[in-house]
């Protein structure tokens, strides 16, 4: 705003000295300071269109902006909801929540419970889906015909350990912003997933998180 000024006022003082007679000196000047005042305010908010970078390999890495340069943010909510937030807004979201005490934050163990219910979850899904017995798995083995793939990578991912689940309290989650259930972070092969959970509250320590989950 304050380069618009700058920019404006002796423009406006400029135009009425050369041209007197010119009756659109103030809405030349107006337009001037507006659009920079536009453009400036774009450019540091970082709000610009998907970039696309080539590595050495030739292959393409996308990014969003330079504070997220090798990876992807995601945030997830109720089903329909869209928060639409940007790539820094998810970093500073993601990085707040992974910067929590370990008493506020439980990492879910691949082979232990309840990383074993998780497993068998998905398993018994990854069933149903190559052996659809009913009339509902086959109507969304039709909507999602790429489900079966999806489900084996997503289960050997978390046996091996790419894909990485903590639980956090969901105070802490709401306290990031508002009906966001989830957030991730993806680089590398590698994908971190952080989930609120509403049955875990500020005054438990890890110990009585783990009591939790073995319930």
């Amino acid at each position: 705003m304050l380069i618009a000024v700058i920019i404006g006022l002796p423009l406006g003082q400029i135009l009425r000295h050369r041209y007197p007679d010119f009756e659109y000196c103030d809405v030349t000047t107006l337009g001037v300071a507006t659009w920079t005042a536009g453009i400036l305010s774009l450019y540091y908010a970082r709000i610009r269109r998907k970039s696309i970078h080539r590595s050495d390999n030739g292959e393409e890495d996308r990014g969003y902006s330079k504070l997220a340069p090798q990876g992807t943010y995601h945030g997830f909510s109720n089903p329909g909801k869209d928060h639409l937030l940007s790539q820094d807004e998810l970093r500073i979201i993601y990085h707040n929540l992974r910067a929590l005490r370990d008493e506020e934050r439980y990492q879910i163990d691949p082979q232990a419970h309840p990383g074993l219910e998780i497993k068998s979850v998905l398993l018994h899904a990854l069933g149903n889906y190559r052996e659809p017995r009913d009339s509902l798995s086959r109507f969304a083995l039709e909507a999602f015909p790429e489900a079966t793939e999806l489900l084996e990578l997503a289960a050997f991912a978390f046996e091996r350990g790419s894909v990485v689940l903590d639980c956090i309290p969901m105070a802490k989650m709401t306290d990031a912003f508002a009906d966001v259930k989830a957030v991730s972070f993806a680089a590398n092969g590698q994908l971190r997933i952080i989930v609120g959970c509403e049955m875990m509250y500020l005054d438990q320590q890890q110990s009585s998180i783990s009591n939790f989950c073995q319930r």
